[in-house]
């Protein structure tokens, strides 16, 4: 579990060599890289709605912190659209091959039925292949 907890925090210091940016996201910058991998996380965790996300974000202190940012509450966040900005952003930087090499790697001996494939709309099967060999 512990080394599980390191490569997870050695990804949020990846996220600047990733080539994610610190520019403004509308009137003011308060997500950093890492902390646009932090949003994304969240994101899939709870299974928000991009909306919902910033709702909670805004009243939550433990997301805030999860994400390594402290808002003022007097100055919420408006923009729900900037999580899908990030998540292009995110998007447009990842190597999918190279990350589904270290999840399948990593993942294998928890896994059953490496025969069964199952993907959603934002996934595709090339996963599949890399649990197999």
């Amino acid at each position: 579990m512990r080394e599980s907890l390191a490569d997870f925090i050695r990804c949020f210091r990846m996220a600047k060599a990733m080539g994610l940016s610190e520019r403004r996201q509308g009137r003011r910058n308060i997500f950093s890289p890492s902390a646009k991998i932090a949003l994304m996380v969240l994101k899939a965790y709870t299974g928000f709605s991009d909306r919902q996300l910033v709702e909670h974000l805004n009243g939550n202190i433990h997301y805030q912190m999860f994400c390594g940012i402290m808002m003022d509450p007097s100055f919420p966040i408006t923009n729900y659209k900037m999580v899908s900005a990030i998540r292009n952003e995110t998007a447009s930087r990842l190597d999918i091959e190279s990350l589904q090499g270290i999840l399948a790697t990593r993942w294998k001996p928890y896994l059953e039925n490496l025969h069964v494939c199952m993907t959603d709309a934002t996934c595709y099967g090339a996963i599949c292949v890399s649990l197999q060999t």
